[in-house]
């Protein structure tokens, strides 16, 4: 009787140790899952400071035409367009 006592006293100790040991495990995993949420939140944080940086200066009107005559090539009406060509080096070779 003794005996059946003390291996029901080890199955009940192993069933919970192994849930202690899966409840250690699952909190790690969690830790390292809000640690790399957190990273997340500070990159989009800083990209949102950018994004709002961008859309500021692109508010003004004259920082917007300078950066559409710059990238696109646009020109006002009765404007000429002047686009300058570097001209290729001569090798000697």
């Amino acid at each position: 009787m003794r005996t059946v006592g003390i291996i029901i006293s080890m199955l009940i100790i192993g069933v919970v140790s192994t849930q202690i040991f899966r409840l250690y495990t699952q909190n790690i995993d969690l830790k390292k899952t809000a640690d790399k949420l957190g990273t997340d939140i500070e990159n989009i944080s800083k990209e949102n400071q950018q994004l709002l940086s961008d859309l500021n200066y692109f508010n003004n009107t004259e920082n917007l035409e300078k950066e559409l005559r710059e990238k696109l090539n646009l020109k006002n009406p009765g404007e000429q367009l002047l686009i300058i060509v570097p001209s290729k080096a001569t090798s000697t070779q």
